[in-house]
């Protein structure tokens, strides 16, 4: 099954409606490969019986799950490690520091674009490796995805060892059980992390994320349009205490979506700080 130009325009005007993800021409392979599965899964022999039952969806149940497919992605824990080295040497005693001396114990961090929970769980670990006096602290981690079944697979907490590739071997004695398929994460770790469901591009979404320390939202901007990347930017330095610390993906800048935040460099690497 092909796609015409002018079928995967219209396709590509339906889900940036709904969710504000931009796919362009050079995306085309991948929504076709994606519509395909979908289509089979829904018993519609064409792609015009499949667009018809998305514009009769009103719910918006069959949008939300045929985003699922195109936005959930292979990832796994200590991804892209020199920005997690920073978070775990530099910004965790830093912030602990700070907290420490205005007394205030609560450290709230937020993961913006989930996807399997690795992210957020290597988060979690590293709290429970580096925070001095950790029994002192009030910990609030949110973590939020577009995606209901990526949602649904983080809260499993299960793993396959690719995924587990980059962590010390330390730590999968301490925080994973072996089972037959997967590497079960510890509930302790588990629950240190509350989820949500939330579309970045719904500014009525951000209305109890408040008071964030760190934010992460790494290789989700890439998804959306220059315009829809700054507004989503502005709606999380409204998310975010004076001073709090923003990661991006290494691919993306901040330079050229916000002037409210400067960059602040450990290294070879950096994260960005609101001012």
């Amino acid at each position: 099954m092909l796609l015409s130009i002018e079928e995967f325009k219209n396709l590509s005007k339906y889900i940036y409606k709904y969710s504000g993800l931009q796919f362009d021409l050079d995306k085309k392979d991948l929504v076709e490969n994606k519509l395909r599965r979908r289509m089979a899964e829904t018993n519609c022999l064409t792609y015009h019986e499949y667009y018809a039952k998305l514009q009769l969806d009103f719910v918006g149940s069959e949008v939300r799950k045929f985003i699922d497919l195109l936005t959930i992605n292979e990832t796994y824990f200590y991804r892209n490690m020199p920005q997690f080295d920073v978070f775990h040497s530099k910004l965790i005693p830093t912030l602990a520091e700070s907290k420490m001396s205005a007394r205030d114990n609560k450290i709230k961090i937020w993961s913006a674009g989930c996807s399997n929970g690795s992210e957020v769980y290597t988060i979690a670990i590293l709290l429970l490796e580096k925070l001095p006096y950790f029994d002192h602290w009030n910990i609030d981690i949110l973590a939020t995805d577009i995606s209901e079944s990526a949602v649904k697979i983080a809260m499993d907490g299960l793993f396959e060892e690719r995924e587990l590739k980059d962590i010390p071997f330390q730590w999968r004695d301490n925080y994973f059980k072996k089972g037959e398929k997967f590497y079960h994460l510890s509930q302790r770790v588990k629950s240190m992390v509350r989820f949500d469901f939330l579309n970045l591009i719904k500014p009525q979404q951000y209305a109890n994320v408040r008071g964030m320390d760190v934010v992460f939202c790494r290789n989700v901007l890439i998804y959306f349009d220059l315009e829809t990347q700054k507004e989503i930017i502005k709606n999380i330095y409204d998310t975010m205490n004076y001073g709090g610390y923003i990661f991006l993906g290494h691919s993306e800048s901040m330079s050229r979506l916000s002037k409210a935040f400067k960059m602040v460099r450990f290294g070879d690497d950096f994260v960005y700080q609101k001012e």
